[in-house]
Protein backbone atom coordinates (compact mmCIF):
# COMPACT_ATOMS: atom_id res chain seq x y z
CA UNK A 1 0.00 0.00 0.00
CA UNK A 2 1.26 3.32 -0.85
CA UNK A 3 -0.45 5.68 1.45
CA UNK A 4 -2.90 7.06 -0.90
CA UNK A 5 -6.27 8.76 0.46
CA UNK A 6 -8.60 6.31 0.93
CA UNK A 7 -12.24 6.07 2.45
CA UNK A 8 -14.40 3.30 4.74
CA UNK A 9 -17.84 2.39 4.88
CA UNK A 10 -19.02 -0.03 7.98
CA UNK A 11 -21.70 -2.26 8.22
CA UNK A 12 -21.81 -3.41 11.78
CA UNK A 13 -24.73 -5.94 12.97
CA UNK A 14 -27.49 -5.09 15.17
CA UNK A 15 -29.11 -8.49 15.91
CA UNK A 16 -29.26 -12.13 14.51
CA UNK A 17 -31.07 -14.42 12.39
CA UNK A 18 -30.52 -18.09 12.23
CA UNK A 19 -29.98 -20.23 8.73
CA UNK A 20 -29.81 -23.23 7.90
CA UNK A 21 -27.25 -24.89 5.34
CA UNK A 22 -28.13 -24.41 1.97
CA UNK A 23 -26.09 -25.60 -1.18
CA UNK A 24 -23.92 -22.74 -2.65
CA UNK A 25 -21.87 -22.45 -5.69
CA UNK A 26 -18.71 -21.17 -4.03
CA UNK A 27 -15.73 -20.91 -6.65
CA UNK A 28 -12.90 -20.31 -3.94
CA UNK A 29 -11.52 -24.19 -3.81
CA UNK A 30 -8.71 -23.40 -1.37
CA UNK A 31 -11.46 -22.15 1.54
CA UNK A 32 -13.87 -24.77 3.46
CA UNK A 33 -17.08 -22.55 4.08
CA UNK A 34 -19.64 -23.88 6.54
CA UNK A 35 -22.52 -21.55 5.44
CA UNK A 36 -25.33 -22.90 8.59
CA UNK A 37 -25.32 -21.43 11.63
CA UNK A 38 -26.07 -17.33 12.30
CA UNK A 39 -26.58 -14.63 9.36
CA UNK A 40 -26.09 -12.03 11.34
CA UNK A 41 -28.15 -8.51 10.57
CA UNK A 42 -26.50 -5.23 9.22
CA UNK A 43 -26.69 -1.81 10.25
CA UNK A 44 -25.02 1.30 7.77
CA UNK A 45 -21.84 3.16 9.27
CA UNK A 46 -19.21 4.94 7.83
CA UNK A 47 -15.51 5.09 8.60
CA UNK A 48 -12.74 7.44 7.08
CA UNK A 49 -9.33 7.06 5.87
CA UNK A 50 -7.01 9.86 5.04
CA UNK A 51 -3.26 9.53 4.22
CA UNK A 52 -0.42 12.17 3.35
CA UNK A 53 -2.29 14.68 5.47
CA UNK A 54 -4.26 15.65 8.10
CA UNK A 55 -8.18 16.37 7.64
CA UNK A 56 -8.85 19.75 6.42
CA UNK A 57 -10.91 22.37 9.32
CA UNK A 58 -13.45 22.43 6.38
CA UNK A 59 -14.08 18.38 6.30
CA UNK A 60 -14.07 18.36 10.08
CA UNK A 61 -17.87 18.74 10.30
CA UNK A 62 -18.46 16.18 7.80
CA UNK A 63 -15.88 13.79 9.10
CA UNK A 64 -17.64 13.69 12.63
CA UNK A 65 -21.35 13.82 10.62
CA UNK A 66 -20.28 11.28 8.36
CA UNK A 67 -17.85 8.50 10.46
CA UNK A 68 -17.30 6.30 13.56
CA UNK A 69 -13.71 5.47 11.90
CA UNK A 70 -11.01 8.13 11.00
CA UNK A 71 -7.20 6.41 10.21
CA UNK A 72 -4.99 9.19 9.76
CA UNK A 73 -1.12 9.99 10.27
CA UNK A 74 0.20 9.99 13.81
CA UNK A 75 0.80 13.68 14.94
CA UNK A 76 -2.64 15.27 14.06
CA UNK A 77 -2.76 18.36 16.04
CA UNK A 78 -4.51 17.83 18.89
CA UNK A 79 -6.68 20.94 19.08
CA UNK A 80 -8.01 19.09 16.05
CA UNK A 81 -8.20 15.80 17.42
CA UNK A 82 -10.30 17.55 20.29
CA UNK A 83 -12.72 19.21 17.61
CA UNK A 84 -13.31 15.64 15.90
CA UNK A 85 -14.28 13.66 19.21
CA UNK A 86 -16.34 16.84 20.70
CA UNK A 87 -18.46 17.09 17.15
CA UNK A 88 -18.50 12.70 18.08
CA UNK A 89 -17.59 11.46 20.96
CA UNK A 90 -17.62 8.14 19.89
CA UNK A 91 -15.23 8.48 16.84
CA UNK A 92 -12.59 5.97 16.96
CA UNK A 93 -9.01 7.33 15.33
CA UNK A 94 -5.76 5.53 14.44
CA UNK A 95 -2.48 6.19 13.12
CA UNK A 96 -0.80 4.95 10.47
CA UNK A 97 2.98 3.10 10.76
CA UNK A 98 4.51 0.90 8.41
CA UNK A 99 5.81 -2.55 9.83
CA UNK A 100 8.88 -3.41 7.98
CA UNK A 101 9.30 -0.27 5.71
CA UNK A 102 11.48 2.88 6.82
CA UNK A 103 11.98 6.30 4.67
CA UNK A 104 13.55 9.25 5.54
CA UNK A 105 11.13 11.58 5.41
CA UNK A 106 9.46 9.86 8.28
CA UNK A 107 9.78 12.17 11.66
CA UNK A 108 11.84 9.43 13.50
CA UNK A 109 14.37 8.73 10.66
CA UNK A 110 17.45 10.35 12.66
CA UNK A 111 16.77 7.86 15.22
CA UNK A 112 16.07 4.80 13.39
CA UNK A 113 18.85 5.58 11.35
CA UNK A 114 21.63 5.29 13.78
CA UNK A 115 20.76 1.42 14.48
CA UNK A 116 22.56 -0.61 11.62
CA UNK A 117 21.11 -3.65 13.23
CA UNK A 118 17.37 -2.40 12.72
CA UNK A 119 18.07 -2.67 9.13
CA UNK A 120 17.64 -6.04 6.60
CA UNK A 121 21.04 -6.11 4.47
CA UNK A 122 21.56 -7.52 0.89
CA UNK A 123 24.40 -10.29 0.60
CA UNK A 124 26.53 -7.70 0.00
CA UNK A 125 26.15 -6.62 3.56
CA UNK A 126 24.06 -2.60 2.18
CA UNK A 127 21.06 -1.56 3.55
CA UNK A 128 18.01 -3.24 0.99
CA UNK A 129 15.64 -0.75 -0.62
CA UNK A 130 12.05 -1.80 -1.72
CA UNK A 131 9.69 -1.22 -5.19
CA UNK A 132 9.77 1.40 -7.60
CA UNK A 133 10.65 5.24 -7.37
CA UNK A 134 7.00 7.47 -7.68
CA UNK A 135 5.79 10.99 -7.71
CA UNK A 136 4.47 10.06 -4.58
CA UNK A 137 7.55 8.38 -3.30
CA UNK A 138 10.42 9.28 -5.01
CA UNK A 139 12.86 7.80 -2.53
CA UNK A 140 12.91 4.19 -1.87
CA UNK A 141 12.37 3.01 1.48
CA UNK A 142 14.85 0.42 3.72
CA UNK A 143 13.70 -2.76 4.74
CA UNK A 144 13.58 -3.35 8.60
CA UNK A 145 14.01 -6.62 10.26
CA UNK A 146 10.74 -7.94 12.12
CA UNK A 147 13.02 -10.63 14.04
CA UNK A 148 15.44 -7.71 15.91
CA UNK A 149 14.22 -7.36 19.07
CA UNK A 150 15.00 -3.83 19.62
CA UNK A 151 13.69 -2.84 16.59
CA UNK A 152 10.22 -4.28 18.10
CA UNK A 153 10.83 -2.76 21.27
CA UNK A 154 11.29 0.93 19.79
CA UNK A 155 8.53 0.38 17.37
CA UNK A 156 6.06 -0.43 20.18
CA UNK A 157 7.52 2.80 22.07
CA UNK A 158 7.08 4.82 19.40
CA UNK A 159 3.40 3.71 18.59
CA UNK A 160 2.73 4.01 22.38
CA UNK A 161 3.80 7.41 22.79
CA UNK A 162 2.35 8.59 19.81
CA UNK A 163 -0.86 6.99 20.95
CA UNK A 164 -0.60 8.66 23.94
CA UNK A 165 0.62 12.12 22.65
CA UNK A 166 -2.34 12.84 20.52
CA UNK A 167 -5.16 11.07 21.81
CA UNK A 168 -5.21 8.42 19.38
CA UNK A 169 -7.24 5.09 19.48
CA UNK A 170 -4.81 2.94 18.18
CA UNK A 171 -2.47 2.03 15.02
CA UNK A 172 -3.20 1.08 11.87
CA UNK A 173 0.19 -1.13 10.39
CA UNK A 174 0.94 -1.48 7.28
CA UNK A 175 2.53 -3.80 4.57
CA UNK A 176 2.14 -6.62 6.97
CA UNK A 177 3.95 -9.46 4.08
CA UNK A 178 3.82 -13.43 4.59
CA UNK A 179 6.63 -13.31 2.73
CA UNK A 180 10.19 -11.43 2.41
CA UNK A 181 9.92 -9.46 -0.85
CA UNK A 182 13.36 -7.93 -1.05
CA UNK A 183 15.82 -8.50 -3.24
CA UNK A 184 19.62 -10.38 -2.64
CA UNK A 185 19.17 -11.01 0.36
CA UNK A 186 20.43 -14.07 3.00
CA UNK A 187 18.19 -17.09 2.20
CA UNK A 188 17.70 -17.04 6.21
CA UNK A 189 14.89 -14.03 6.01
CA UNK A 190 12.72 -15.89 4.08
CA UNK A 191 13.11 -19.05 6.03
CA UNK A 192 11.65 -17.34 8.90
CA UNK A 193 9.91 -14.57 7.37
CA UNK A 194 6.51 -15.72 8.74
CA UNK A 195 7.17 -16.73 12.24
CA UNK A 196 9.11 -13.67 12.64
CA UNK A 197 6.36 -11.25 12.18
CA UNK A 198 3.48 -13.14 13.47
CA UNK A 199 6.03 -13.26 16.98
CA UNK A 200 6.16 -9.05 15.96
CA UNK A 201 2.60 -8.89 15.84
CA UNK A 202 2.22 -10.81 19.14
CA UNK A 203 4.47 -7.97 20.61
CA UNK A 204 2.58 -5.64 19.61
CA UNK A 205 -0.52 -6.67 20.62
CA UNK A 206 0.86 -7.66 23.76
CA UNK A 207 1.98 -4.28 24.49
CA UNK A 208 0.42 -1.58 22.66
CA UNK A 209 -2.05 -1.32 25.67
CA UNK A 210 -5.26 -1.94 27.12
CA UNK A 211 -8.30 -1.23 24.73
CA UNK A 212 -6.42 0.52 21.72
CA UNK A 213 -6.73 -1.33 18.53
CA UNK A 214 -4.35 -2.53 16.00
CA UNK A 215 -5.50 -2.97 12.86
CA UNK A 216 -3.16 -4.62 9.31
CA UNK A 217 -2.98 -4.55 6.15
CA UNK A 218 -1.75 -7.52 5.12
CA UNK A 219 -1.98 -9.66 1.86
CA UNK A 220 -2.49 -12.69 3.86
CA UNK A 221 -6.25 -12.31 2.95
CA UNK A 222 -5.22 -13.60 -0.60
CA UNK A 223 -4.53 -16.67 1.27
CA UNK A 224 -6.69 -19.21 3.53
CA UNK A 225 -4.74 -18.56 5.65
CA UNK A 226 -6.13 -15.97 9.57
CA UNK A 227 -3.16 -16.55 11.35
CA UNK A 228 -2.22 -12.76 11.13
CA UNK A 229 -5.55 -11.38 11.69
CA UNK A 230 -6.04 -13.59 14.66
CA UNK A 231 -3.37 -12.12 16.54
CA UNK A 232 -4.53 -8.63 15.97
CA UNK A 233 -7.81 -6.62 16.06
CA UNK A 234 -8.69 -6.13 12.57
CA UNK A 235 -7.52 -6.83 8.46
CA UNK A 236 -7.77 -5.24 5.56
CA UNK A 237 -8.61 -6.62 1.56
CA UNK A 238 -7.05 -3.98 -0.05
CA UNK A 239 -8.54 -4.24 -3.82
CA UNK A 240 -11.69 -5.82 -2.73
CA UNK A 241 -13.46 -6.86 -5.94
CA UNK A 242 -11.95 -4.14 -7.28
CA UNK A 243 -8.57 -2.22 -7.09
CA UNK A 244 -8.05 1.56 -7.27
CA UNK A 245 -4.80 0.76 -8.70
CA UNK A 246 -6.11 -0.35 -11.75
CA UNK A 247 -8.73 1.26 -14.02
CA UNK A 248 -12.63 0.23 -14.97
CA UNK A 249 -11.05 -1.46 -17.74
CA UNK A 250 -9.12 -4.21 -15.37
CA UNK A 251 -11.01 -6.52 -14.18
CA UNK A 252 -10.24 -9.89 -11.38
CA UNK A 253 -11.49 -13.39 -12.27
CA UNK A 254 -13.98 -15.01 -10.67
CA UNK A 255 -11.98 -17.18 -8.64
CA UNK A 256 -10.50 -14.90 -6.67
CA UNK A 257 -13.17 -12.38 -6.54
CA UNK A 258 -15.42 -15.04 -4.31
CA UNK A 259 -12.46 -16.28 -2.34
CA UNK A 260 -12.41 -12.72 -1.19
CA UNK A 261 -16.43 -12.72 -0.87
CA UNK A 262 -15.72 -16.36 1.32
CA UNK A 263 -12.56 -14.61 3.07
CA UNK A 264 -15.28 -11.61 3.88
CA UNK A 265 -18.21 -13.96 4.97
CA UNK A 266 -16.33 -16.32 6.99
CA UNK A 267 -14.10 -13.18 9.36
CA UNK A 268 -16.57 -11.17 9.86
CA UNK A 269 -19.31 -14.16 11.49
CA UNK A 270 -16.03 -14.83 13.36
CA UNK A 271 -16.16 -11.67 15.29
CA UNK A 272 -13.13 -10.61 13.36
CA UNK A 273 -13.30 -6.48 11.97
CA UNK A 274 -12.26 -7.12 8.95
CA UNK A 275 -11.93 -4.16 6.50
CA UNK A 276 -13.11 -4.13 2.54
CA UNK A 277 -11.14 -1.65 0.29
CA UNK A 278 -12.31 -1.08 -3.22
CA UNK A 279 -11.44 1.28 -5.64
CA UNK A 280 -10.32 2.48 -9.02
CA UNK A 281 -8.51 5.10 -10.67
CA UNK A 282 -11.34 7.25 -12.37
CA UNK A 283 -12.16 7.23 -16.21
CA UNK A 284 -16.05 7.92 -16.94
CA UNK A 285 -18.56 8.92 -14.87
CA UNK A 286 -20.76 5.76 -15.84
CA UNK A 287 -17.65 3.57 -15.43
CA UNK A 288 -16.80 4.74 -12.13
CA UNK A 289 -20.33 4.19 -10.80
CA UNK A 290 -20.78 0.83 -12.31
CA UNK A 291 -17.30 -0.52 -10.71
CA UNK A 292 -18.71 1.11 -6.95
CA UNK A 293 -22.17 -0.87 -7.37
CA UNK A 294 -20.46 -3.84 -8.23
CA UNK A 295 -17.58 -3.72 -5.63
CA UNK A 296 -20.65 -2.77 -2.99
CA UNK A 297 -22.83 -5.57 -4.21
CA UNK A 298 -20.16 -8.24 -3.81
CA UNK A 299 -19.76 -6.75 -0.54
CA UNK A 300 -23.51 -7.18 0.59
CA UNK A 301 -22.66 -11.26 -0.67
CA UNK A 302 -20.43 -11.40 1.82
CA UNK A 303 -21.43 -9.49 5.01
CA UNK A 304 -22.38 -11.71 7.88
CA UNK A 305 -21.93 -9.69 11.15
CA UNK A 306 -20.99 -6.62 12.94
CA UNK A 307 -17.31 -6.30 12.19
CA UNK A 308 -17.68 -6.12 8.28
CA UNK A 309 -16.32 -3.26 6.65
CA UNK A 310 -16.55 -2.00 3.16
CA UNK A 311 -14.85 1.37 1.35
CA UNK A 312 -14.74 2.61 -1.94
CA UNK A 313 -12.61 5.48 -3.42
CA UNK A 314 -10.66 7.11 -6.95
CA UNK A 315 -7.31 6.67 -6.70
CA UNK A 316 -6.84 10.36 -7.29
CA UNK A 317 -9.45 12.08 -5.20
CA UNK A 318 -7.65 12.89 -1.47
CA UNK A 319 -10.37 14.67 -0.31
CA UNK A 320 -13.93 13.57 1.27
CA UNK A 321 -16.78 14.85 -0.93
CA UNK A 322 -20.02 13.87 -1.54
CA UNK A 323 -19.41 11.67 -4.65
CA UNK A 324 -18.21 8.70 -1.68
CA UNK A 325 -21.63 9.27 -0.25
CA UNK A 326 -23.44 7.52 -3.26
CA UNK A 327 -27.21 7.08 -2.53
CA UNK A 328 -26.53 3.54 -3.42
CA UNK A 329 -25.37 2.99 0.37
CA UNK A 330 -28.31 4.23 1.63
CA UNK A 331 -30.45 1.92 -0.41
CA UNK A 332 -32.13 -0.30 2.41
CA UNK A 333 -31.75 -3.99 1.86
CA UNK A 334 -33.03 -4.76 5.39
CA UNK A 335 -31.32 -7.89 6.96
CA UNK A 336 -29.83 -11.05 5.28
CA UNK A 337 -32.39 -13.87 4.94
CA UNK A 338 -30.01 -16.08 3.73
CA UNK A 339 -25.74 -16.61 2.52
CA UNK A 340 -25.41 -16.27 -1.19
CA UNK A 341 -26.42 -18.83 -3.75
CA UNK A 342 -26.04 -19.11 -7.64
CA UNK A 343 -28.60 -19.02 -9.92
CA UNK A 344 -29.15 -18.85 -13.47
CA UNK A 345 -25.24 -18.37 -13.55
CA UNK A 346 -25.21 -15.34 -11.43
CA UNK A 347 -24.61 -15.28 -7.48
CA UNK A 348 -27.65 -13.98 -5.38
CA UNK A 349 -28.40 -13.22 -2.00
CA UNK A 350 -31.83 -12.34 -0.87
CA UNK A 351 -32.93 -9.76 1.85
CA UNK A 352 -35.78 -9.09 3.49
CA UNK A 353 -35.92 -5.66 1.63
CA UNK A 354 -34.25 -6.94 -1.75
CA UNK A 355 -32.43 -9.26 -3.25
CA UNK A 356 -28.29 -8.31 -4.72
CA UNK A 357 -27.59 -9.97 -7.50
CA UNK A 358 -23.51 -9.97 -8.85
CA UNK A 359 -21.70 -11.18 -11.94
CA UNK A 360 -18.22 -11.37 -11.73
CA UNK A 361 -17.73 -12.93 -15.13
CA UNK A 362 -17.06 -11.83 -18.96
CA UNK A 363 -20.45 -12.80 -20.02
CA UNK A 364 -24.04 -11.09 -19.63
CA UNK A 365 -26.76 -13.05 -18.40
CA UNK A 366 -30.27 -12.50 -18.33
CA UNK A 367 -32.05 -12.98 -14.67
CA UNK A 368 -35.64 -13.75 -13.88
CA UNK A 369 -36.25 -12.31 -10.79
CA UNK A 370 -39.24 -14.43 -9.80
CA UNK A 371 -41.60 -11.22 -9.06
CA UNK A 372 -41.16 -8.04 -9.06
CA UNK A 373 -38.92 -5.32 -7.96
CA UNK A 374 -37.70 -2.18 -7.94
CA UNK A 375 -34.18 -1.12 -9.76
CA UNK A 376 -33.34 2.80 -10.18
CA UNK A 377 -37.03 3.66 -9.66
CA UNK A 378 -38.38 0.97 -12.04
CA UNK A 379 -40.60 -1.74 -11.70
CA UNK A 380 -38.55 -5.05 -13.24
CA UNK A 381 -39.18 -8.69 -13.52
CA UNK A 382 -36.39 -9.70 -14.91
CA UNK A 383 -32.90 -8.06 -16.68
CA UNK A 384 -29.67 -8.08 -17.59
CA UNK A 385 -26.97 -8.11 -16.02
CA UNK A 386 -23.99 -6.90 -17.51
CA UNK A 387 -20.09 -8.41 -17.20
CA UNK A 388 -18.24 -7.42 -13.74
CA UNK A 389 -21.39 -5.69 -12.36
CA UNK A 390 -23.78 -5.79 -10.26
CA UNK A 391 -27.65 -4.67 -8.72
CA UNK A 392 -29.04 -3.98 -5.72
CA UNK A 393 -32.90 -4.83 -6.44
CA UNK A 394 -35.72 -3.39 -3.48
CA UNK A 395 -38.83 -4.92 -2.62
CA UNK A 396 -42.23 -3.62 -4.31
CA UNK A 397 -43.95 -1.02 -1.16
Amino acid sequence: MNRKPFYFVIIMTIGSLVFSSVSLGLNSSNINVDYSGIIRSINLKKAAIIYNRFPLQSEETSIARHFELLGAEFGMPTSQMARLKALNPNLKVTGYKNIVLMRETYDDWAIVDAHEDWFIHDTNGERVRYGSPSSLHPILPYGMNPANTEWRKYFVDYVKAKIAAGNYDGVFLDDVWVGCYFQNVPPTHAATWYNDVLDFLQYIRANIGAGKIVMINSNEYYTPDSTYINATDAGMIEGFIHQDWTDTSINRPTELIMQMIDRLYIDSGNGRMLFCLSGTRPTTAQENERILKYSYSGYLLGINGKNAYWGFYLATNGHIDNWLFPSIMDLDVGQPLSPYYQSQSVYIRDFSEGKVLFNPSSNSYMVNLGGTYIVDGKEVSSLTIAPYSGEILLNQQ
